[in-house]
Formats: structure tokens, sequence, C-alpha cells
């Protein structure tokens, strides 16, 4: 098993592609390889050396560390498969992008669309879990099929739009239009109350995105072993929560979950 570390070096550029460091290809590759592995910044190819210091080392499990801050980064941990994807710090938009197993474990904030399709891909995550201790920006499993996203903090609009199943929790506060075109799926908030769900309506046929809430006992909360998805559990504040469907618009059976006061 294996360690790849890329620390940041100093650069000026406004957006990054990290799409290529994904561990299915590092695994197969000598450290001159990855030095010269070109990434696209600002529209033009340069070398991942230029970008990062790299270092390679045995480790009990497959690893890769980005140590410093990646909010000029796109794709980071795209279609990542195994193993831990670890930034110690924030990253930029389409992070964990049709993650596909293993951990993207965020230390900073995400930007706009975590966990959505990356490129032209119809869905986004697939499988795995995305954990950001910080916030998110917009569309935060936009379009997810399968897997786990905790945010700590908050996320921002259309918050699991288009989601097919899979489960988002997010402890802070979140944005207008959350779940819309939600199919399937879980999505557990906290801060949130009956107020927040009366008003979504569609403009042209004047259904309601939310079905009237009910009282639930969602039993397998006891299933989650992470320590900060059961930290945003906890924060509902008992056994029982109200339990709201969405997107009634195009007949989902998604439910969000939200505290039972």
């Amino acid at each position: 098993m294996t360690r790849w570390t890329f620390t940041t070096r100093s650069n000026s550029f406004s957006k990054i592609d990290i799409a290529p460091v994904r561990r299915s290809w590092l695994a197969e590759q000598t450290l001159a390889d990855i030095q010269h592995q070109q990434l696209i910044a600002d529209g033009s190819p340069i070398d991942a050396a230029e970008i990062f210091d790299i270092q390679i080392v045995d480790s009990e499990s497959d690893e890769i560390v980005i140590e410093g801050d990646l909010r000029n980064g796109i794709n980071t941990a795209a279609m990542h498969d195994a193993g831990v994807f670890r930034v110690c710090g924030s990253v930029g938009d389409y992070a964990g992008c049709s993650l596909r197993g293993g951990t993207l474990l965020v230390e900073g904030n995400a930007a706009d669309f975590l966990g959505a399709p990356l490129g032209t891909k119809k869905s986004g995550m697939s499988r795995g879990e995305i954990i950001v201790r910080g916030d998110a920006g917009n569309y935060a499993g936009h379009r997810m099929r399968r897997g786990t996203i905790t945010i700590a903090g908050s996320a921002g609009d259309f918050l699991a739009a288009s989601m097919v199943a899979g489960t988002i929790g997010v402890g802070g506060t979140f944005g207008r239009s959350p779940c819309v075109g939600m199919r399937r799926g879980t999505t557990i908030l906290p801060k949130a109350n009956l107020d927040m769900f009366a008003s979504e309506k569609s403009p042209d046929t004047e259904k309601s995105t939310y079905t009237a809430a009910n009282l639930y006992r969602p039993v397998f909360f006891s299933l989650f072993q992470g320590e900060l998805m059961r930290s945003v559990v906890s924060q509902l504040g008992g056994e029982t929560v109200h339990r709201i469907r969405a997107d009634r618009r195009v007949d989902g059976q998604g439910e969000i979950l939200f505290p039972a006061r």
C-alpha cells in the first residue's frame, strides 16, 4: 500500500484541474511519471511538479494527501475509488465528482457541486463517502446516486438537487430550494423547520414540492458509524423526527428528516 503526498506550492493560478490525480492512475506510475503528469491550469498544460512537491512512501493503506489549500483546484478526487483522499485545507468546485468508492475527507470548506457528476457524466457520486469539516457551496450532492455526504457546517442553495439515492447530512444551515428534483434518498437537516418547506410550489401546476410532515422514528440511524454523521444525527434532538417527501413534482420518494419541534 502507498501514501502519495502532494504539498501545494505557491502559485497565482485561478483554476487548476486536479482530476488526473487519482489512486487508480497513481498506483501504476513512478515518482518521475507523476511529477511530469500535465494538469490544466487556467487553460494551459503544466507539470504537476510545478504545482506540488510530491512524495511517495509505503503505508498500511492507500492514501492520497493534499497538504495545503486547494480552493483553486477543481475536480479534486474525481472518480476516487478506494482508500482515503484527504485534503488538509479547502477545495474548489466539483470535489468528489462521480466518486466511486473510498473516502474524500476535506478538512476545510468545499465550493459548489460537491459529489456532482464529472464533466458530461449523468450521475454524481455512486458509492463511497465524502466528509467536509467546514461548509459546502451550492448544489452539494447534485445527481448523487449512492453513498454518503456529511457536511459539518452549512450548505448553499439547491442541496441534494436531482438526487437519485444516498444519504446527505448537514450540521449547519442551508440555502434555498433544498432537494428540488429529488427522487429517492435521505437528507438529514437538524437546522430545518416546517416553515422552510411550506411555500415551494411549481409555478406551472401549483403542485407543492414537499408533502406534509409526519412523525417518524428512523431506526436506521444506529447503522451510521462515522463520528461526524453521528454528530449531525444527534442534533435532531430525539428518536422521533419530522419527515417529508420530495420532490412531488417528479413523483419523488426521497425523504427529508428534521427535528420534531
